[in-house]
């Protein structure tokens, strides 16, 4: 889909908060874009951020412990 491949060249994030039918390919294309430093992945900063992704991302620490 289009959605997946802005996120997956890293021009846009995966939002995972809600479920939707994309949702997993969405959140795989992101750790790829993520893991290759494409787009916004090359030089984005926490602060930079969304608050929304900030908070999502704190969560998701959290809980990898």
């Amino acid at each position: 889909s289009f959605n997946e491949l802005l996120i997956e060249r890293g021009f846009g994030y995966a939002d995972g908060r809600f479920d939707h039918p994309f949702k997993d390919d969405f959140v795989t294309a992101e750790k790829r874009a993520r893991r290759e430093s494409r787009g916004l992945w090359g030089s984005v900063t926490e602060e930079g951020k969304p608050e929304w992704r900030q908070r999502m991302d704190k969560r998701s620490r959290k809980s990898d412990r």
